[in-house]
C-alpha cells in the first residue's frame, strides 16, 4: 500500500494492537477502529449510513480475500456488528488478517471520499489514524 492514507491506516492498526499482536489483538484493534469510526460518524451519516458504506467496503474487500464475504452477507443490518466482525478477524492466519484489515479501512477511506470528497473525509478521519491510543477512552476537555 503506497498510499499515504494507506500508511496512515496500517500505523493506527499497529498504533491499537501492537506489531507483535496476536489474532485476538489485532482482531481488537480492528474493531477498536471501526468503534471510533462508528462513532464519529454516525451522528453525520447516520447508523444506516455508515453500515451501507461498511458493506459496501466488505463486499469490494472480500474479492480479495473471499473470507470477508461472510461477514459482507450479514452487513445488510442497520448498524456495523462489531462482534461478528471481530469473529471474522480472529479465524484468520495473522499476516492475512492484518493485510485484509488495512485494504477494508482503505476501501471505506476511498468509498467515504468518493461520495463526500477527499478534504472532508480527511478532515472527519483525521483523528482517528492519527489518534496517539494509549489504551484510555479519551476525554472531553474543552468545556
Amino acid at each position: 500500500m503506497s498510499h499515504p492514507e494507506s500508511r496512515r491506516i496500517a500505523a493506527a492498526l499497529e498504533q491499537r494492537a501492537g506489531s507483535q499482536a496476536n489474532a485476538d489483538q489485532l482482531a481488537d484493534a480492528v474493531v477498536m477502529l471501526w468503534r471510533e469510526i462508528n462513532d464519529t460518524l454516525t451522528p453525520i451519516i447516520g447508523a444506516r449510513g455508515l453500515a451501507a458504506l461498511h458493506g459496501r467496503s466488505l463486499y469490494l474487500t472480500s474479492r480479495e480475500y473471499a473470507w470477508l464475504n461472510d461477514a459482507h452477507g450479514k452487513s445488510m443490518l442497520t448498524e456495523i456488528d462489531f462482534d461478528e466482525l471481530r469473529r471474522n478477524f480472529t479465524t484468520q492466519p495473522m499476516l492475512e488478517s492484518r493485510a485484509a484489515a488495512g485494504v477494508l479501512l482503505h476501501t471505506f477511506h476511498d468509498l467515504l471520499a468518493s461520495l463526500v470528497g477527499a478534504v472532508l473525509t480527511e478532515r472527519l478521519l483525521h483523528a482517528i489514524w492519527n489518534n496517539p491510543f494509549d489504551g484510555h477512552a479519551a476525554q472531553d476537555v474543552s468545556e
